[in-house]
């Protein structure tokens, strides 16, 4: 793709572009086991005894480009779990999370109430398991905790939605963005990358200033090209969006409000390889697991980046500013 400035109007398309360094990028490409273990996770949802409906929405997740994009170097037992993983986290979000009709309770439900168990339960109590085979009790409680953090937010922001529609009144911008990092689900990625990788990171390490800050860039990558990618999308079915906080909330014109969210993304980008050299040298971990897994890190926040703006369901949706339609790229330079 070659690289224009980051606003250009031409003709009657209003161009913006999302910059990525080129060393986000997996020197290997896509993941080449996705393709393969698309058709058994399928399987595995309608063994769960998802509907229909439910089994054609997972199909359109494109699950082989949401796993083969953020996690090109996955083995192929650990994408097969990912895949499950994630799909599974969309479509509960989408059936029972946004609609706050079930909240996360526990990782593995109770085997000895099989009838209390719904297709969801089954199917978080088996990835949990899967992953308690080789993971550490205190590995799986953070990992537990941290599905407990997100559904803690997703909830706030399902009544965000709620008070919006009821009175009109979004949060002002810095509460929203607060909310979209909470929401956008890479702290549980990360988790799962250092599974990935083999791996189990002490909770010092995790604790450091330095880390905790690189796992926020992270989500506020996520979330900024998931907004921006998934404007017409959300203006389309009414749901708040970050450009939308800062048009309604801080009166800036939509150019003004899109240019605002890539300068955001611009900064976190150096931000986060600033940070990432430091990281590398803290002490009580090895430095080549750390770069391995900071790396990944940057390969899953463009890959997801990439599986949104491709996404059929943000595609279907054109937004028009001040008469001209809006064109948004992703697109590589050499520095960040």
């Amino acid at each position: 793709m070659r690289s224009r400035s980051a606003l250009e109007a031409c003709g009657s398309t209003l161009r913006f572009d999302l910059h990525f360094p080129g060393h986000w990028r997996a020197p290997s490409g896509r993941n080449p086991c996705a393709a393969a273990m698309e058709q058994e996770v399928l399987d595995w949802f309608a063994g769960l005894g998802c509907t229909a409906a439910e089994l054609e929405r997972v199909q359109g997740f494109s699950v082989s480009n949401y796993v083969g994009q953020p996690f090109p170097r996955l083995s192929r037992e650990r994408t097969l779990l990912v895949g499950k993983f994630m799909a599974m986290w969309l479509l509960w979000d989408d059936i029972q999370v946004e609609r706050l009709q079930r909240m996360w309770s526990h990782g593995l439900p109770d085997p000895d109430s099989p009838a209390q168990m719904s297709r969801f339960d089954r199917g978080w109590g088996q990835l949990f398991a899967d992953l308690a085979r080789r993971r550490s009790a205190g590995w799986m409680r953070a990992l537990n905790q941290g599905m407990a953090d997100w559904c803690r937010a997703a909830t706030r922001e399902a009544n965000v939605m709620r008070q919006w529609h009821g009175l009109g009144r979004l949060p002002d911008f810095s509460a929203q963005l607060e909310l979209r990092i909470a929401t956008i689900g890479m702290y549980v990625a990360l988790r799962l990358l250092e599974d990935a990788c083999d791996q189990e990171f002490p909770d010092s390490f995790h604790a450091r200033p330095a880390v905790r800050h690189l796992a926020r860039l992270s989500n506020l990558l996520v979330g900024l090209g998931s907004d921006l990618f998934s404007l017409g999308k959300d203006l389309a079915g009414g749901q708040i969006n970050l450009v939308l906080a800062l048009t309604q909330g801080q009166g800036l014109s939509a150019e003004e409000a899109i240019r605002r969210l890539l300068e955001l993304h611009r900064q976190a980008i150096g931000e986060y390889d600033a940070l990432a050299d430091e990281a590398e040298a803290l002490p009580g971990v090895a430095a080549a697991d750390v770069r391995r897994w900071l790396d990944d890190i940057r390969y899953a926040t463009l890959g997801l980046t990439l599986w949104e703006s491709q996404s059929p369901r943000c595609r279907e949706h054109a937004v028009w500013i001040d008469g001209r339609k809006m064109a948004l790229d992703l697109v590589w330079r050499e520095t960040a």
